[in-house]
């Protein structure tokens, strides 16, 4: 199992129509020892939300581990 956290998330402003606006929060991640990429994101068009649960998306993006399908037992 490989923990995969590495740096910080990138937030982008992306337009919704002519006067709507969205916040992305967008995490990505490159494991070499499998050769893949990851990414999670969020996005919403309630900006406060977003930004005031930036803390949560970031533990939760430090949760996720990689597994190797060859390690996982299936009943």
């Amino acid at each position: 199992m490989e923990a995969i956290w590495a740096g910080a998330p990138s937030a982008r402003f992306v337009p919704k129509g002519a006067e709507a606006l969205c916040m992305s929060v967008n995490y990505g991640w490159r494991v070499e020892s499998y050769g893949i990429d990851l990414s999670m994101r969020t996005v919403s068009d309630d900006l406060g939300w977003v930004s005031a649960n930036v803390d949560a998306f970031d533990a939760f993006a430090r949760s996720p581990k990689v597994v190797h399908p060859k390690d996982v037992a299936v009943d």
